[in-house]
Order: structure tokens, then sequence, then C-alpha cells
């Protein structure tokens, strides 16, 4: 595997976190897709070992480096389970990592990130409604402030990650606090799970990612104090989308594990199975399908490091957060695709995985901006630029 731009305490994480996913959670990933519980032991053990808090200062309790440690942990958990991946990253990489730690102030870091660290609460993103995705100004979900300095909000949000998951949770929900102003009259707060007035109202069962929690929460005269709001009021945008940006290069390692799973079984599959008196690995069919598969996981990666590169140095990477995500969860499409293929019948069979991975990226595809919606974005940067 290339080491750029990896120190040496980045690849300790790497080998680490690689000896656990083959040890405690691959042979319990179909198991636990199958029964569509989220994994609290492994979740559990995975913040025992500073895994959870890798990204968090130690002043509260984690192990202070960065977002490529998260990057890491998940392609690498994202070989096994897809969906515990997606949890993962959701809470020490856009929650913990960025949303609080980053843009929280000094009392939200100290309430919130040493239970985030030690796995004791799990985060959320709250800005999906229903009907309201990728189409932000359609959002219904309100805050008043009342005279008292709190605010009550009121609506629904949904396709929630990790808010029903059955630990405390703290999400940053995005709501409408003037709704004269558009989107500068939003305002992102931290909503926690047992607030009054807060209610998981339904567990959605999907496709794939079938062992993370996706849920449909109802706000009803949900009071919430104005120390919860993240930034500042009408800054409830600039908060979503900086954390978008951090979840789709985080969604660019979860597309790069998946390919690397997938690919990692047709490739032990090919080397047992006989036909024509040969391995299949042999025939030069399956070579060039191993060859698309290698490619596809190299480009997704390197597009993700160097998003990330861009994140790291304090600067905007919106195009190449999506320019990463977009690539990427295509790229593991098509070599999830490819590996049914080597597989052939056994590829359509749940015992050997792979379509299991076909699955869980289709929810990668989807999730945090669909390819729709990224190429154009994508494309309106382009045609702004003298050169590409």
């Amino acid at each position: 595997m290339m080491d750029y731009p990896l120190s040496d305490e980045h690849k300790m994480v790497r080998d680490a976190i690689r000896d656990f996913v083959k040890n405690e959670i691959a042979p319990y990933a179909r198991e636990i897709d199958e029964s569509a519980q989220f994994p609290l032991q492994i979740f559990k053990k995975l913040s025992e070992l500073g895994f959870v808090g890798v990204a968090i200062p130690p002043e509260y309790g984690g192990g202070g480096m960065d977002l490529m440690a998260v990057y890491l942990v998940v392609e690498e958990i994202a070989t096994a389970l897809p969906s515990l991946a997606m949890d993962y990253m959701v809470t020490a990489g856009v929650i913990g990592h960025h949303s609080i730690y980053k843009l929280g102030n000094e009392t939200q870091r100290q309430k919130y990130l040493p239970k985030l660290a030690k796995g004791e609460m799990i985060g959320a993103i709250g800005m999906t409604e229903p009907d309201a995705g990728s189409d932000v100004a359609n959002m219904r979900t309100r805050a008043e402030k009342t005279e008292n300095g709190y605010y009550i909000i009121n609506g629904t949000k949904t396709l929630i990650t990790n808010f029903g998951a059955p630990l405390p949770s703290v999400g940053v929900f995005i709501t409408i606090t003037d709704p004269e102003q558009g989107t500068k009259g939003m305002t992102s707060f931290l909503v926690e799970k047992d607030y009054p007035g807060v209610t998981v109202s339904k567990e959605l069962e999907t496709c794939g990612m079938r062992s993370s929690s996706q849920t449909e929460i109802v706000f009803e005269d949900c009071v919430v104090p104005s120390e919860n709001i993240l930034v500042g009021e009408g800054k409830g945008m600039m908060v979503s989308l900086s954390g978008i940006d951090v979840d789709r290069i985080l969604c660019c390692a979860l597309s790069t594990g998946i390919a690397r799973g997938a690919s990692e079984r047709a490739l032990k599959y090919a080397h047992k199975r006989v036909a024509f008196g040969q391995p299949i690995v042999d025939f030069q069919a399956v070579q060039i399908m191993f060859s698309k598969i290698a490619n596809y996981i190299h480009a997704s990666r390197l597009l993700g490091y160097h998003a990330l590169w861009i994140y790291q140095q304090g600067k905007r990477c919106t195009v190449e957060a999506a320019m990463a995500k977009r690539v990427a969860s295509h790229h593991a499409q098509e070599a999830t695709i490819w590996a049914m293929h080597i597989l052939g019948g056994y590829g359509y069979c749940r015992e050997y995985e792979v379509e299991r991975f076909f699955r869980d990226n289709m929810g990668v595809e989807i999730g945090g901006g669909a390819a729709e919606i990224l190429e154009v974005l994508i494309g309106r940067n382009v045609i702004k630029s003298p050169t590409i």
C-alpha cells in the first residue's frame, strides 16, 4: 500500500486498526449485517482502544491526532463492515473533530468531547428532512427564540445516522430561525436525544448499511438553551456546508475501503476457483478486472488525500471534497460489480459477502450529496475557471 503522505504515527494507527478489523470485526460482519443491529460492543472496543477519540485533543480525553487518522480508520473498517465505518466517521470526524472541536466554543468542547472520545455518546448530523435533502431552501424545521433566551424547535428530520443508536446521542441540527433571511436565517444547534420534545419516531429499514441506525426525528416544542447554538445565530448554513465537506472527504475513505473489501474477497476466491484446469486468477480476462479495481482504489485514495490535505491547511475544500466523494463512490460501485463478476453466481450469494459491499456503497453514493448534485457543483466551478 502507498504510504504517502503518512507519518509513522499515522502508520501505527492504520496497522493497529487493520489488526482490530481482522480479528474483531470481519469474522462477525455478515452476521451483524443480517441482524441489522448496531454493533454496540464493537463500538465500545473501538472507543476503549482510542480510535473514536483519535482526532480529539488530549485535554478532552482524545489521542490528539488529526483528520487523517480518522480517514485511515474509516477506510480499514469499511473493508469489513462499511455500516460501522459510516457510524464511526460521523462521530469521530464530522461531529467530534470538526463540528465541536473546530467550530464549537470551549464550553461545548468540555461538555461533549470527553463523552464522544470515551464512546459514552455518539454523534449525528441533522440536516435532511422529508421534503428537503439537497433542496435546503425547502427546509421546514423552525427554532423560535423565547423571551428567556431559550429556543423552541419544531419540525422533522429524516435519514439521520446514529441518533437512534443504543447510546446517548448529540446531533448538529440545522433549523430556520429567521425565515425572512433565507439561508442567512438558519442556525445550527447541538441537540441531545434525551431532551424533552425529541422523539425518534421511526427506524428506517435500508437496503444496505443495515447495522447503521437511520431514523426519523420529530421535534415537538423541544426546548434548547442558547448556549447550544454552534458558532452563532444565522451561521447554520456555514456550519452545515463545512461539515458536509468533511463528510464527503471521509465518504471517499469509506468507498475506497468498500472497493478494497470486495476486491480482497474476489481475489481470495479467484486463487481457489479452478476452471479449465487452472485457477481463474491466471486468466487474462480476470486479471484485467483486477487491474480496473486496483486503478479505482488508488485513484480514489489519492483524490481523498488531496482533499484532506487542503482541509488540513485550513482552506476551503468544497470542490475537491465533492470530486473525491463522487469519483470514489462511483469507482467503488464499479469495483463491487467487477468483484461480483469474478465470483460469478457466488457473487450474487450472501455467503460470499461481495453483494453486501455493493448494497452498502449505494448508501455512500446517495448520502452526503447525491452524484448528480455533486456533478452540478463541480461543473459550476469548472466553468468559472480558465483551465481545469
